[in-house]
C-alpha cells in the first residue's frame, strides 16, 4: 500500500517570539510538508531546518512561507536532502518582506545530493520585497558527489557506486542522530 503523509503547520509570532522547527522526512511513498509563519511583531524569529531522503519512486513536496511584518525580524529556511532512484522533490520557499518590516532578514538555503541520474529535483525560491531596508538571501547547492571526492575514494579501492552509498549513509545517519525524540 502507498503511504501518503501530510504535515501542514501555521504560526503567528508576537514580539521577540522564537520558533524553531525541524522536519525529518525519511519515509513515505508521497509526502507533503507545509509551513506558514507570520512574523507579526518586532524581533520575531523563525528557523526551519529540514532533512529529507527520497529513494525509488518516492515523492517529496515542501512548501514554506515566512511573512515578515514586524521590524528586525529574522527567518532561516534550511533544507538538506538526498534523492536516489527515480524519486521526485519540489521545494517552494517564499520569504515575503512586507512594507514596514525595516531591518528584517530572510534566508533560504538548500543542499541536495543527487545519488542517481533518474531523479527529478525542483527548487523554487521566491523572495517578495516591499521594503527598502531589508535583506533577502537564497542559495542552492545541487549535485553529485564531487569528482575530487570520487577520485580520492576510488584511489583507495572504493567504487563510484560505493562512494555514493557512503555519502547517502552519512546523510541518513546525520538525520537520524539529529531527529527529535519524544523527550526533546
Amino acid at each position: 500500500p502507498a503511504t501518503v503523509v501530510l504535515d501542514d503547520e501555521g504560526y503567528v509570532l508576537d514580539e521577540d517570539a522564537r520558533l524553531t522547527v525541524r522536519h525529518v522526512v525519511l519515509g513515505g511513498r508521497t509526502t507533503y510538508t507545509g509551513l506558514a509563519a507570520d512574523l507579526r511583531a518586532d524581533g520575531a524569529r523563525a528557523d526551519i531546518d529540514t532533512s529529507y531522503l527520497a529513494t525509488g519512486t518516492e515523492s517529496r513536496d515542501f512548501a514554506y512561507t515566512v511573512r515578515h511584518r514586524g521590524r528586525k525580524t529574522v527567518s532561516n529556511i534550511l533544507a538538506n536532502g538526498v534523492l536516489a532512484g527515480t524519486s521526485k522533490k519540489v521545494l517552494r520557499g517564499t520569504i515575503d518582506l512586507v512594507h514596514g518590516c525595516k531591518g528584517s532578514e530572510g534566508t533560504e538555503r538548500e543542499t541536495v545530493l543527487i545519488a542517481s541520474e533518474g531523479v527529478d529535483n525542483k527548487t523554487v525560491p521566491t523572495i517578495l520585497c516591499d521594503e527598502d531596508d531589508v535583506a533577502g538571501n537564497h542559495g542552492a547547492t545541487i549535485g553529485h558527489v564531487r569528482p575530487d571526492q570520487l577520485f580520492y575514494m576510488m584511489s583507495r579501492g572504493i567504487s563510484p557506486e560505493a562512494a555514493e552509498a557512503l555519502f547517502l549513509t552519512a546523510k541518513l545517519e546525520d538525520a537520524a542522530l539529529t531527529a527529535p525524540t519524544e523527550g526533546s
